[in-house]
């Protein structure tokens, strides 16, 4: 339909426009459809005068009374509409893959942040820093006033009250292992806190991340409040994971080991600040070393010692990922299609032509 056609002496030219018109129509492959010219002309609340559009409404009508005739309008409207749509699909399929690929690199800067947390919390575990403070003072007392040596003469456990009096930690063992336990929550906790601001640093310079950090997500630049309770059962569970490689396998054929007895709670301890201190601090480091590698023997204690650091490893790791989930959850919500989103648009367009 061409409307606002000139009519009378202003309308010289109207039958190049209308030339034109078909032109336009055969270059397009519609060179057989019918053609319907509308004058410019007055309207009439809001609505074109009957006249003007007579010729449009006795088609329209005849049309919608001929079964067939109807069948074939519909028909051929539908199949071209269907066949637009493998170009069309592939237009919007390229805008899809370019925000897939911002939610990649957003995704990328999360592991990123945390990684590079997690590398941090490491070297600090490994190079003696946490060896201070409270937990030095903690370690001097025990080590310095005779526990630590009648740890390793407690008596083997016999019946009665002799096995009550060995399950009971002396104090100086207990506040030691409270001050490692709340220093590496403390660590943890400091680190992950670390990671979450790099990385919201990180999305609110991406092109694509700025608007996702706007308003109430911004929270995400601190820790979630459920990481300190998690932090400190994670920590209980590895000092008990280290105790229990001290008890199955802290067994050596060394001679010392027959002569000596030792309460597991306590020299886990020592294994503890050995691994914290990693001979970098002569406080806290050689002094459990030596007495470690006199107990169970060099080969032993390398494999608890790299045991017991894995598992530290792991369930950091995975408090971390914890952590980083709550990224994942704020590009979700922003509606941001991941990589499956245009593989599906993909798939549904060749299960369409598959179908026609």
């Amino acid at each position: 339909m061409l409307s606002r056609v000139p009519q009378g002496s202003a309308g010289a030219g109207a039958a190049e426009v209308v030339e034109h018109f078909g032109e336009m129509l055969d270059e397009h492959g519609l060179g057989d459809a019918r053609r319907f010219t509308v004058p410019e002309t007055r309207i009439e609340e809001s609505r074109l005068p009957e006249e003007a559009v007579a010729d449009v409404r006795e088609w329209l009508t005849g049309v919608a009374a001929d079964i067939s005739g109807r069948e074939i309008v519909v028909g051929d409207t539908l199949a071209a509409v269907l066949d637009s749509i493998r170009d069309r699909v592939s237009e919007i399929g390229e805008h899809v893959e370019a925000q897939a690929g911002q939610r990649a690199e957003l995704a990328r800067a999360v592991e990123t942040g945390y990684g590079n947390a997690h590398a941090e919390l490491e070297e600090a575990t490994r190079n003696g820093s946490l060896l201070r403070g409270e937990v030095l003072a903690r370690w001097q007392d025990f080590a310095g006033t005779g526990d630590l040596l009648r740890s390793l003469h407690v008596q083997r456990a016999r019946k009665g009250r002799g096995s009550n009096r060995r399950r009971r930690s002396p104090t100086r063992v207990r506040a030691l292992k409270a001050a490692l336990r709340s220093s590496l929550e403390s660590l943890i906790i400091a680190s992950a806190e670390r990671g979450a601001e790099q990385v919201l640093a990180a999305w609110r310079e991406h092109p694509a991340g700025g608007p996702v950090v706007s308003g109430p997500a911004a929270e995400i630049g601190t820790v979630s409040p459920e990481l300190a309770r998690r932090a400190t059962r994670a920590v209980s569970a590895w000092q008990d994971h280290v105790q229990e490689l001290i008890r199955t396998e802290g067994v050596t054929k060394r001679s010392v080991a027959k002569l000596v007895s030792f309460d597991t709670e306590a020299v886990s301890l020592v294994l503890t600040v050995g691994l914290l201190g990693h001979g970098a601090s002569e406080e806290g480091g050689a002094v459990p070393q030596r007495l470690l590698k006199a107990l169970f023997g060099a080969e032993s204690l390398r494999g608890m010692g790299a045991k017991a650091r894995a598992d530290l490893r792991s369930r950091i790791g995975m408090l971390f990922d914890e952590e980083a989930i709550r990224f994942g959850q704020v590009l979700d919500a922003a509606g941001i299609p991941d990589e499956t989103v245009p593989v599906q648009l993909y798939q549904a367009t060749y299960n369409l032509e598959v179908a026609r």
